[in-house]
């Protein structure tokens, strides 16, 4: 699954007005999302809605059982570093339905 989010979120960094360090921090958080996403969908099938909004990149991975969007926020913790969900300008957990969704959001250069 990295290589081809990777693949997508450089296209669609290269559409919008993302520095190369913003489009290194992109691949390196979607990479350590990607580590750990198929453990949190029963089925191993991981869902993710990218879009290439006017605000930037948005990533929305689920739906979710309740608790696996924060299970994936754990699984970004690097001992000696810290989190590296400081790597998005947004990174939360919406509940909808019963469900969880990881929204993530890397902004265009202002």
């Amino acid at each position: 699954m990295a290589p081809v989010l990777a693949r997508v979120i450089g296209a669609l960094a290269a559409r919008r007005d993302i520095t190369i360090d913003r489009l290194s921090d992109a691949v390196l958080l979607t990479d350590a999302i990607s580590a750990d996403a198929p453990a949190v969908f029963a089925d191993g099938k991981v869902r993710i809605d990218l879009r290439d909004a006017e605000q930037g990149i948005e990533l929305r991975i689920g739906p979710l059982e309740t608790g696996s969007g924060e299970q994936l926020r754990q699984g970004l913790q690097v001992p000696s570093v810290g989190s590296l969900e400081k790597l998005a300008d947004e990174l939360s957990v919406e509940q909808n339905g019963g469900v969880e969704y990881l929204l993530v959001r890397f902004a265009v250069a202002s």
